[in-house]
């Protein structure tokens, strides 16, 4: 098989095919746990969590082999997650700082996620622009976008 196609079969299987085996198996066993009318026991609970970080792990394997053969949708993707991160962490911010005796320092927990969604952002940008074509029209613009040399 020739390599890239090899390589992309890789990126499905990591993102889609292997997460979807590990919670199909967590499923399937909380499924027959329930149906027996009890709680989950703690070997059911250790396995869940190992196949959830199984299927963790999966992803982050595919996400990086997508981030080396298709680095501006990599990019892209990152956008997606910075600007949902920036949304969700705003909230935070703002629940925070709405609290009466609120300093600095105790909202610091809430602007933890704030400022990591900014630094997502920037590699993101990064991403893109590392995975454009060096004589594009677009990558001309995006470099003078982001501050880069045009």
């Amino acid at each position: 098989m020739e390599v890239r196609k090899r390589r992309k079969l890789m990126i499905w299987a990591y993102l889609i095919g292997f997460p979807l085996l590990f919670i199909t198996i967590i499923a399937a066993m909380f499924w027959v746990v329930w149906n027996r009318g009890g709680a989950p026991t703690i070997a059911a609970s250790i396995i869940a969590i190992l196949l959830i970080t199984l299927t963790l792990i999966s992803i982050g394997l595919g996400m990086f082999a997508m981030r080396t053969e298709h680095r501006f949708a990599y990019g892209a993707i990152e956008a997606s997650v910075a600007v949902v991160m920036m949304l969700f962490s705003t909230g935070l911010v703002i629940d925070a700082f709405d609290q009466p005796k609120t300093s600095l320092f105790l909202a610091m927990p809430s602007l933890l996620p704030f400022m990591a969604s900014v630094y997502v952002f920037v590699r993101c940008m990064d991403n893109m622009l590392q995975g454009t074509d060096a004589k594009s029209q677009f990558q001309r613009v995006w470099q003078w976008m982001s501050g880069g040399k045009a």
